[in-house]
């Protein structure tokens, strides 16, 4: 069995309480967001193009026929 010394305690303790990755953390989930909120708007965006598109197609076949 290990003694546990005043030392191994306080090491314990900085090591728990620690928080030096948290900002990364922070900032990878605001990326996340960012990324997820791109991605659904981009998908709304292409679907919006597509109608706009195609109404502009049927106008010109309709003008030219």
């Amino acid at each position: 069995m290990w003694p546990v010394t005043l030392g191994c305690v306080f090491r314990l303790k900085r090591l728990v309480t620690r928080d030096e990755g948290q900002g990364l953390v922070e900032y990878a989930l605001v990326i996340a967001l960012i990324a997820l909120f791109v991605v659904a708007s981009t998908r709304s965006f292409a679907i919006l193009l597509t109608t706009v598109l195609a109404n502009i197609a049927s106008a010109f076949t309709s003008y030219v026929a």
